[in-house]
């Protein structure tokens, strides 16, 4: 996934700044900015807010390849489709724990150094 790519997206069609889009995904405008820097990385998260308040930026059916024919086909079955969102939902879920775990150090790495 390409932030930058899709930052840009929304900067042009919804004709908003960095501190706009912030706004709307409830995040620091700093957050957005270090992500399209490359500082930071997407949180799950943070994509769930994307594809809620922007859900044109992730198309599902766009991406899938076509057929030699015009016909769209999807190279995947429905059975695993299925499966690729389970496991997409448990990654999420995964990043979002360890977002929380990363929280959690650091607050514990702030607490050392005030205490020295």
């Amino acid at each position: 996934m390409d932030i930058q790519k899709i930052l840009k997206e929304i900067k042009i069609k919804e004709n908003l700044s960095q501190k706009e889009i912030a706004e709307k995904l409830d995040v620091p405008a700093s957050y957005i900015s270090d992500m399209i820097a490359g500082r930071k990385t997407i949180t799950g998260k943070t994509i769930k807010k994307f594809k809620s308040v922007f859900p044109y930026c992730f198309p599902q059916e766009a991406e899938l390849p076509f057929s030699a024919t015009t016909e769209r086909k999807s190279v995947f079955s429905e059975k695993n489709i299925e499966v690729l969102d389970r496991l997409l939902t448990m990654l999420e879920q995964s990043l979002i724990e360890k977002d929380k775990q990363i929280a959690t150090l650091q607050e514990q790495v702030s607490k050392l150094i005030d205490s020295k």
